[in-house]
């Protein structure tokens, strides 16, 4: 992909008000299952709280 495909691929989400799809969080401490959702095909992004 070039460059001048990336900004206009930037910009189409930008425009589009796109966001990212959060799937469950997780506590540091609960680790162990948020791998294992991963590993089951876990569809949008796996959040990892540090607190």
């Amino acid at each position: 992909m070039s460059r001048k495909a990336l900004e206009n691929l930037v910009h189409a989400v930008d425009k589009a008000l796109i966001k990212p799809l959060i799937n469950p969080r997780y506590l540091i401490a609960d680790l162990s299952s948020a791998l294992e959702h991963i590993v089951k095909g876990a569809f949008g992004k796996i959040v990892i709280e540090i607190n």
